[in-house]
């Protein structure tokens, strides 16, 4: 899952400046655990290890951050950005208000072609297209990332390879995010050459139908905590960070949104989103092309790793809500949404390891 490997990865080791956010400045503040996709449970859930850290001092692109100020409560257009970045306004039928149509359609189906038995596979995302799927998993012993293909989305995934140009033979690859284009991809690794613990790593390729440049560190985001993965928008000009580093946390993994040099180790702005935070790990984020909607995950209160979505409103982001037609005693995570906004990918462990799982939905 891409961030339960991190969560529960940060709970399962074994796997998007928009005033609609209501970011806040960061600033340094202590944190007190900190996660490792490399730890997990039996069922592969992540588990999250205390007093994790690193030693390197994470690279400064000396840019100051700046606070949005939030929009007015009195206004009934939804705050949203334009590819540049810029704000514009759109009608409020974001809004879930007055909406009585059921987010989820159907039940969760196992992904063809895709799960081993006693394997746990998570961390999924798709190319646009649906023909290219991507995820971690450790069928090897050791959590690499692997890659999935179909000829038609009327047809079953292939036999899944193993994408040696990212993957380490004695180390940890997860949380793969993968632009919708096919052509830049983040995920994280333990490998050796980074700054202790999980790091960003990022990779291009050409075309398609090439092999993946080998993956740089992205230095100047890591930190020396944690960081668990990076769902970049379908532009590559900014990604949505899981990061439990101390100078950029409210509670304790929280989101970040990160303005990309794709695919460079350079960035502009940082926010943490707050209106996503919590004293509890929030993680594992997927976020709408026009940042309205984000499907991501939080810890319920018996310690398993829930999804939850978050809608914009006349007033910053909406109060994250469970999905609970999904959520089960298990881990749900990794979400990941097609580009219509009709069918909703994730891993479960209801099963007792962790599978990829697909369902309609009503967004």
């Amino acid at each position: 899952m891409r961030h339960a490997w991190l969560l529960a990865v940060v709970l399962i080791a074994c796997t998007r400046e928009n005033p609609a956010f209501e970011d806040r400045d960061l600033s340094d503040q202590a944190t007190e655990t900190s996660m490792s996709p490399a730890d997990s449970t039996d069922d592969g859930s992540e588990e999250s290890p205390e007093g994790t850290s690193k030693t390197a001092d994470p690279g400064n692109d000396g840019s100051e951050p700046s606070t949005l100020d939030d929009p007015d409560p009195t206004d009934d257009t939804i705050p949203s950005t334009t590819d540049d970045g810029m704000l514009e306004e759109t009608t409020a039928a974001a809004s879930d208000e007055g909406n009585d149509d059921p987010l989820v359609i159907g039940e969760p189906e196992l992904v063809d072609g895709i799960h081993v038995v006693d394997v746990n596979d998570d961390g999924v995302t798709l190319t646009g297209d649906l023909l290219e799927m991507y995820f971690a998993s450790d069928r090897t012993g050791v959590r690499d990332i692997y890659r999935a293909v179909r000829e038609s989305v009327d047809l079953p995934f292939g036999t899944p390879e193993l994408i040696l140009e990212l993957s380490t033979p004695d180390f940890t690859e997860a949380s793969p995010e993968i632009t919708p284009d096919g052509l830049i991809m983040t995920f994280v690794s333990n490998r050796p050459g980074g700054l202790l613990g999980f790091d960003l790593y990022a990779s291009s390729r050409d075309s398609r139908e090439l092999p993946w440049n080998p993956p740089i560190i992205l230095g100047k985001i890591n930190s020396d905590f944690d960081e668990f993965g990076a769902f970049v928008l379908p532009t590559a000009e900014a990604f949505y960070l899981c990061t439990n580093n101390a100078s950029q946390q409210v509670g304790n993994a929280d989101l970040v949104r990160v303005i990309w040099i794709a695919p460079t180790d350079e960035f502009g702005e940082t926010r943490v989103v707050e209106a996503l935070s919590s004293a509890v790990d929030d993680c594992s984020a997927w976020v709408s092309a026009d940042e309205t909607i984000v499907i991501f995950t939080r810890p319920s209160p018996a310690g398993d790793l829930d999804l939850y979505i978050s809608r914009a409103t006349g007033n910053g982001l909406s109060e994250p809500a469970p999905i609970v037609e999904l959520n089960t005693e298990a881990n749900e995570d990794s979400p990941w949404v097609s580009p219509d906004l009709s069918t909703l990918f994730f891993a479960s462990s209801a099963s007792g390891v962790s599978q990829i799982v697909s369902v309609g939905l009503s967004l």
